[in-house]
């Protein structure tokens, strides 16, 4: 017998809804799965033809992919939500905040693993598949059960002094570390350039948090702001900053003319762009990630997801860390656009939390969407809520307002079971 045409291995998984996101969503669908792979995705009534006698798993909510959580970073869970003083707090105090709360603590290593690992279980537990985790020192290899990992270590230096040092790191990083940049405000030119080539050599992803401040931009084309007094109080200023004047006409074009941005640079939170930043972003097809909770807790603006849209980008999105953002839940992320873009389709908030994390990551061959040929860990949601609905758009509008549903489940759990 051909092992091709062999069916006696195939599980089958059926639930009221299946909805692979990239293409239209099936009711009373199935899954069908061979090994670590989908093989054949669509009606119930059809597919239990050519599967007639083989296992099948009951979802009574719905089946859909995992979550990809494009911006996390996890050696911050440790040090608990760092609150803003009060309502005139600007983002570079809780800055200090966040550098005060890490410098006077005395965690050990293991209690800060421990306390990270935790967040992945929990990430796991609430449907994220992958995340894109971003710290300052390596984490080690958990043994819980977590989400893919994709770790990068954050290299930051605003003076000239700094980026030898960095660089000199760079130079000297074992191949299994994969390094990126911090900020504009916080990473010299220089610095992020010799990042940036290293990546590229490595063909290894570049996350940067970019716009997230209208006072990075103060700080890098007049040389005052928030972020400037910030360097200063650490005599951390050598003349970097501010940029020559009139090269630069905004930290997008910045980043494009020193050759960061490409289809491998993922700019995170992007609050403060305009249209022609956007569509410099689109042109050099690099990916954005939304972070809407963190950025309504530390009190900026709200990221122009209408303006990325019409511009031809789909946002992923991410939760940042706990510091920042006390619920720590992508279905929270979906539920904040919602109120936040009441007139944007349910459809295309559910792709951010999917697909777009899943290109940003390069990991769209096997996560984002269920369709023939991608991984078999995907999720079955069941919530009272979700058996409310009566159409598709009923249904979307649900998953996307329920904050955290009653129950999910990984099916991909039966491989190693």
């Amino acid at each position: 017998m051909d092992p091709a045409s062999d069916h006696s291995s195939v599980v089958l998984y059926r639930a009221p809804w299946v909805i692979p996101v990239t293409s239209p969503i099936i009711q009373d669908g199935v899954v069908a799965v061979k090994g670590s792979r989908i093989i054949a995705v669509g009606l119930w009534s059809e597919l239990s033809l050519v599967y007639p006698d083989n296992q099948t798993h009951h979802c009574s909510g719905l089946l859909m992919p995992g979550l990809i959580n494009a911006h996390i970073h996890l050696e911050l869970s440790i040090y608990g939500v760092v609150p803003q003083e009060n309502a005139e707090s600007t983002m570079c105090d809780w800055v200090r905040s966040l550098l005060h709360k890490r410098m006077t603590a005395d965690y050990a290593e293991k209690e800060i693993n421990t306390a990270a690992e935790q967040c992945a279980k929990e990430q796991y537990a609430s449907g994220v598949v992958v995340l894109l985790d971003t710290g300052n020192n390596p984490l080690p290899q958990f043994t819980a059960k977590i989400p893919e990992i994709y770790s990068l270590l954050e290299l930051l230096g605003p003076t000239e002094k700094a980026t030898d040092v960095m660089s000199g790191i760079l130079n000297n990083l074992s191949t299994e570390k994969q390094p990126t940049g911090h900020a504009p405000y916080s990473t010299a030119p220089r610095l992020l350039q010799n990042i940036k080539e290293h990546t590229l050599k490595k063909g290894t992803l570049f996350s940067l948090h970019v716009a997230e401040n209208p006072d990075e931009s103060l700080l890098l084309f007049q040389g005052k702001g928030c972020f400037f007094d910030f360097l200063q109080e650490r005599d951390a200023l050598d003349g970097t900053f501010p940029l020559p004047k009139d090269r630069y006409l905004s930290v997008i074009d910045y980043l494009e003319k020193t050759h960061i941005l490409d289809d491998k640079t993922i700019c995170v939170h992007c609050v403060y762009v305009n249209d022609a930043d956007i569509k410099i972003i689109a042109k050099k097809r690099s990916h954005v990630c939304l972070c809407p909770s963190s950025n309504k807790f530390i009190g900026v603006d709200v990221a122009p997801l209408k303006a990325f849209l019409a511009g031809n980008i789909l946002p992923a999105l991410g939760t940042d860390s706990t510091a920042s953002n006390p619920q720590m839940n992508m279905w929270h992320e979906m539920e904040l656009l919602r109120r936040e873009f009441a007139d944007v389709p349910s459809a295309t908030i559910l792709a951010m939390a999917t697909i777009a994390g899943a290109k940003a990551l390069g990991r769209e061959t096997d996560y984002g969407s269920i369709e023939a040929g991608k991984s078999s860990h995907f999720l079955g949601v069941e919530d009272e809520k979700i058996s409310t609905a009566t159409c598709e758009k009923e249904l979307l509008d649900i998953l996307t307002s329920i904050e955290k549903p009653e129950k999910v489940t990984h099916f991909n759990d039966h491989l190693a079971g």
